[in-house]
């Protein structure tokens, strides 16, 4: 959703004829860089697939009527946002009928449902209901639904040369020419036929999620809205840098940002509150490298006499570590990725990628997927990590199943470790956040699993690092070891 709304941005200054341009060299943000109707009525779409959980593509009805809803309700908040004389006439009906439109305006809106639904029929069914309120036509239908595709194929895995085939063949949109073929004699267009190709051409030649929407704009077309529809589908191609996050949130509202919030935590289990540490911390503190022989031993830190301690507990406190910081700096065999089952996850996640580079999405996507309680391995990159383990955590529902889960996860990740040979681990707190673990449980449950692995393998030398963003983590951490000591 990130990657609609920042095409948006970013392409609205460049909107006309007049302030067109056919380069790819430019400014990303300048002050009049802001938000046009192709953002608005893209939270409107947002908030529907948000607000009906138990969404099933029979539901026409029901789906079509809440469509109509919010884009009039979103609509006619942000009244002069630019949209279309006809539509425009559309949201301040009092009976609004589909007008068979065949313009890109339901293509534009669309992105939200291309992350919504297991299966690219329902996505396809989606988009067309999307559309349906207003753009009833061929051309609307196959606006959204091809760009609705391209997002569902790209965050699945698919590569470049899928994606095209399944538009061309589905939606009939010639992806063959190139932007250099394109550019020279385009203008700003508003049919779908017109300008959706082209948008999805400028993510094809792309090299990654900012390339795509300078390619976008460098046409010279409707600049706005294809850089938005360019940009929803790198978003889900290669993920966007923190820093561009930021960006956009600068030129939200706050029931803009709220939608977003909400959509990131159902989508990417993004914790709003997590974002907001991290852009502090990140924005607070230099990142240096660190090892676990530059870490305090636990037995210093919580002030432990170490003589009489049970060989359980010796093993811990000599292999364990607790770090307050970013996990990016540690200079460590492998770091550990709490993803979604589809490896992409939270604002921490993100970090990870961007620190590692662009490599490290492309083996994520190679991939393909990641079930709950499962752990896999890639490379670090260009991480100060050698590796990285990748695990998806439970969501947690107050049963035992869920502890259960989130114990194996640290398990398999550490035989995954010891198969690969590796000796040092840095761990982040799984499932608290957007997975709703309570910290203080999924922080006992993360000593427990470890402590006894640690002690079923006396003879590996396993190091292990908590990390915590906060000082309130770490001090989760000494207190739930000191419980973990006293049991044992």
């Amino acid at each position: 959703m990130y990657g609609a709304i920042l095409g948006d941005i970013i392409g609205s200054r460049f909107e006309g004829r007049r302030r067109a341009i056919k380069t790819k060299d430019f400014e990303l943000f300048e002050d009049r860089s802001h938000f046009t109707d192709d953002s608005v009525l893209t939270f409107a779409v947002a908030e529907v697939l948000l607000n009906i959980h138990s969404l099933q593509t029979n539901d026409m009805v029901i789906i079509t009527t809440e469509f109509q809803r919010s884009l009039q309700n979103w609509g006619r908040k942000y009244l002069h946002a630019g949209y279309s004389r006809r539509f425009k006439n559309w949201i301040l009906s009092e009976n609004p009928q589909p007008y068979g439109g065949d313009t890109n305006g339901a293509a534009m809106r669309v992105s939200p449902v291309g992350w919504f639904f297991d299966s690219i029929e329902d996505t396809i069914d989606c988009a067309k209901f999307s559309a349906s309120v207003s753009h009833n036509s061929e051309e609307g239908f196959n606006g959204a639904a091809s760009v609705a595709s391209a997002i569902f194929l790209a965050r699945n895995g698919a590569p470049k040369t899928k994606i095209k085939n399944f538009i061309e063949q589905n939606f009939g949109y010639d992806l063959s020419r190139t932007l250099d073929e394109i550019r020279p004699e385009y203008y700003p267009k508003f049919l779908c036929s017109e300008s959706v190709p082209e948008a999805i051409i400028a993510f094809l030649e792309s090299k990654n999620f900012e390339d795509a929407v300078r390619n976008a704009i460098s046409l010279g077309g409707d600049t706005d809205t294809q850089a938005a529809i360019a940009g929803s589908i790198a978003e889900a191609f290669y993920g966007i840098p923190r820093e561009l996050k930021i960006e956009c949130r600068k030129r939200l509202t706050g029931e803009m940002i709220q939608v977003l919030n909400r959509f990131t935590a159902e989508i990417f289990g993004e914790n709003p509150q997590e974002f907001s540490n991290i852009l502090k911390f990140a924005d607070s503190v230099q990142v240096q490298s660190k090892t676990f022989e530059d870490l305090t031993p636990l037995k210093n830190l919580l002030e432990l006499n170490s003589k009489n301690l049970p060989f359980k507990i010796e093993r811990l406190l000599e292999n364990a570590r607790i770090f307050t910081g970013n996990i990016t700096a540690l200079a460590v065999d492998a770091i550990v990725n709490s993803v979604n089952t589809r490896l992409t996850g939270s604002t921490l996640s993100q970090m990870i990628n961007e620190t590692a580079g662009s490599e490290l999405a492309e083996a994520c996507r190679n991939l393909k997927s990641c079930n709950v309680a499962e752990a896999k391995i890639t490379e670090g990159f260009n991480l100060p990590a050698k590796y990285v383990i990748h695990t998806v955590g439970p969501r947690y529902n107050e049963k035992v199943e869920d502890t259960l889960l989130l114990s194996l996860c640290y398990m398999r990740i550490l035989n995954l470790a010891r198969k690969n040979n590796l000796h040092s681990v840095a761990f982040p707190s799984i499932s608290t956040g957007a997975k709703r673990f309570p910290p203080t449980l999924a922080t006992y449950i993360a000593i427990n699993s470890i402590g006894d692995w640690l002690n079923d393998y006396p003879n590996y030398d396993m190091k292990i690092i908590f990390v915590n963003l906060e000082e309130n983590g770490t001090e989760i951490y000494k207190q739930q070891i000191l419980k973990y000591i006293s049991e044992n």
